[in-house]
């Protein structure tokens, strides 16, 4: 059975002039973790309140396990949530933040204790239980809000940002910790992030959204390897994609892009790129897929000026001027290069992703 099913689902606020949701339908299996991804104001958050019933939409349905919950309460709605400033009560111990909502909603103190001994031996937070929350470190605390939420048999998990707040060394150590509790109670996760390092590597799917819509929704893979839309590219990947406009050329029934110091001839997009003689493109093109040696035969070369570099440890991260456009380039250690100096590189072609100029959308 499907854990959650979104249908047509809108939010528009008076003081608004446009929706901060729009028509979004989605299904969530029970074995699935979905990221609602995207930048500040793009309605994720909304989203998830609403599915929480604490934000009723203007129009649509939710349904948990096949019920329309839309006009539930949140404590009727058999969901735990983890939100980002964690929500604990400071004047309580550990203990009894765990317990508080299942004594409020009359479990029995033999199934209470039960239920705290299961969730602080998962998270590993029995030794704090005695404390209370200003004692605990952030990541700590965290666990304690994520232990509130599983200590009540839920149908659905929902987590609001609950790392932003986390340095990165905290945010890296809490990532399994999250997954592996997804992988441990089977149910639906929903998580909402503006982080892209947390989508990629905890979502089976990711809902990338823009302006109250759902932009792209796929696997992360999916999501990187083919964006739907300019917006989607130019989001998810660090460093960020190349983007380089191009006029279309058809010249003896064969299509090129003229990207003004050179001419690019790619073979997967003809189709595509035929009907378009003298229209504008985009053409995108990973860090990671510009090389800085002729490695296979199917390479375009390009030059630029190297503008700067930085090292990022294990890779550089090279910054060409190409014709007025900066130009990204993941590099080997190895490489030595002055700044000032000409740069050859050379690009994979199979790798390019195209765009139209006017509607963004991928071709």
């Amino acid at each position: 059975m499907t854990g959650l099913t979104l249908s047509h689902i809108s939010k528009q606020y008076k003081d608004s002039d446009r929706p901060a949701v729009r028509d979004i339908s989605l299904d969530v299996g029970c074995d699935e973790f979905l990221v609602l991804l995207g930048p500040s104001g793009c309605g994720k958050t909304t989203l998830l309140r609403i599915i929480s019933g604490l934000v009723r939409p203007s129009e649509g349905q939710v349904y948990i396990d096949g019920q329309d919950v839309t006009a539930l309460e949140p404590q009727q709605r058999g969901i735990g949530m983890v939100f980002q400033n964690y929500a604990l009560y400071p004047h309580m111990s550990i203990r009894k933040n765990l317990t508080f909502a299942l004594e409020v909603a009359h479990m029995k103190r033999k199934e209470r204790t039960q239920a705290v001994e299961k969730v602080s031996g998962i998270l590993d937070i029995g030794r704090h239980l005695g404390k209370k929350p200003h004692m605990l470190s952030g990541g700590e605390r965290q666990r304690v809000a994520m232990g509130r939420a599983m200590a009540g048999e839920c149908k659905l998990y929902l987590f609001d940002e609950p790392l932003s707040n986390l340095d990165d060394g905290l945010r890296t150590r809490l990532r399994p910790e999250i997954l592996s509790l997804f992988h441990r109670l089977h149910v639906p996760f929903v998580y909402v992030t503006h982080d892209q390092v947390d989508a990629m590597t905890m979502a089976t799917r990711v809902a990338v959204m823009k302006n109250g819509t759902i932009e792209q929704l796929g696997t992360p893979q999916q999501i990187y390897d083919q964006p739907a839309s300019l917006f989607v590219a130019s989001f998810v990947g660090s460093p960020k994609i190349n983007l380089i406009p191009a006029a279309v050329q058809v010249r003896q029934g064969r299509a090129v892009l003229d990207c003004g110091a050179f001419q690019l001839d790619l073979p997967q997009y003809q189709a595509a790129l035929l009907p378009r003689d003298g229209q504008q493109v985009i053409a995108g093109i990973r860090p990671e897929d510009l090389l800085v040696s002729r490695t296979g035969r199917d390479l375009q070369p390009i030059r630029c000026v190297l503008d700067r570099y930085e090292n990022l440890g294990g890779r550089l991260l090279l910054v060409g001027d190409f014709h007025g456009h900066a130009l990204r380039v993941m590099a080997p250690l190895s490489v030595r290069a002055k700044v000032g100096e000409s740069l050859e590189l050379f690009l994979d072609k199979s790798k390019v992703h195209l765009f139209d100029a006017e509607s963004q959308a991928r071709l």
